[in-house]
């Protein structure tokens, strides 16, 4: 039979645990907020000027990357349409880079700007894969940054 002092110890531990996994998860609502309000000031920045794009929301996509790290996402675009595609990330990071390439690897657009939210554009001339390479280039966090990446058509 274990002893009072060490159920106690075993709760003081599970209790501990939990606060420092609710403040985790604190922290990285906070971050995702803090894309998703960035991600949505470009797109109201475009919608106030009249620009004529539509934001594709089931393209959007979200992730953690570590400073220096990068990851890939790739979209089917149709041929005449005009995508561009935008970046964000958390106020921990300060500079994000996007890269757009076809099926075959052609370089297509970058966005290698020392800012935060890069913006490549696209018009294809058929239907095809491109494949976004996103790659954060400075995170302050030890943990990661949280980016965003939307994809936008014009009407």
């Amino acid at each position: 039979m274990r002893s009072l002092s060490t159920v106690r110890s075993g709760i003081r531990s599970t209790l501990a645990l939990l606060t420092l996994l609710s403040t985790a998860a604190v922290f990285a609502d906070k971050y995702d907020d803090q894309v998703r309000d960035n991600l949505q000031s470009r797109y109201d920045y475009w919608h106030n000027r009249g620009g004529g794009w539509n934001q594709l929301p089931n393209l959007r996509d979200t992730d953690l990357l570590d400073d220096g790290d990068y990851t890939t996402v790739t979209y089917t675009l149709l041929k005449g349409n005009s995508y561009k595609i935008v970046g964000a990330c958390d106020n921990q990071c300060s500079d994000l880079n996007l890269e757009l390439r076809d099926n075959n690897n052609n370089l297509i657009d970058n966005d290698t700007a020392d800012d935060d939210i890069p913006i490549v554009e696209v018009t294809p001339a058929r239907d095809g894969k491109f494949t976004l390479k996103i790659s954060m280039r400075d995170c302050s966090s030890s943990v990661g940054c949280v980016y965003g990446v939307d994809v936008y058509r014009a009407r």
